[in-house]
């Protein structure tokens, strides 16, 4: 299987790019799918919406407790994906390097409760609680040190 996101169709990952970029600044809000400033988003709505706007994925992510990670040890997000067979998953210790479009999961609390897209080297783009849209690093410790899982989009 052949990633979506590769050299030979750089247009995808502008139009990614482009996506993450007409949501920046939306604040967070539980299961919410609106841009802008006065919008909301989550962060399993926005990865579906930014696939959507990529041109890759038209799957609505599923509505979730806020406070599921911190009362349960089975993830939600990963039972969601494991059943879609447009992306691979990998062990995050068996990925060589995490490429832009990748699909990020996060540990929160007790399991992998958190998700963001890879749009560069180690930058990716994700809607946090206070934070909102925004880009992080994966260097920086806070997310490194949880990164749990990594999809990686594939043509069918």
């Amino acid at each position: 299987m052949k990633p979506y996101f590769r050299d030979e169709h750089p247009e995808r990952l502008v139009a990614l790019c482009a996506e993450a970029a007409r949501w920046a600044g939306t604040p967070f809000f539980p299961n919410s799918s609106t841009p802008g400033p006065k919008g909301g988003v989550s962060c399993q709505k926005l990865v579906a919406a930014l696939y959507q706007g990529a041109g890759f994925w038209n799957v609505q992510a599923p509505d979730v407790a806020m406070s599921h990670a911190r009362f349960n040890d089975n993830s939600l997000a990963v039972a969601f994906l494991e059943g879609l067979p447009n992306f691979q998953r990998y062990a995050v210790a068996d990925v060589p390097t995490v490429r832009s479009g990748d699909l990020l999961g996060f540990r929160l609390h007790n399991t992998t409760h958190h998700l963001g897209i890879c749009v560069g080297p180690g930058v990716f783009v994700h809607a946090i609680e206070h934070l909102g849209t925004c880009q992080s690093a994966l260097a920086d410790p806070t997310w490194g040190r949880r990164l749990t899982n990594l999809w990686r989009p594939v043509e069918p």
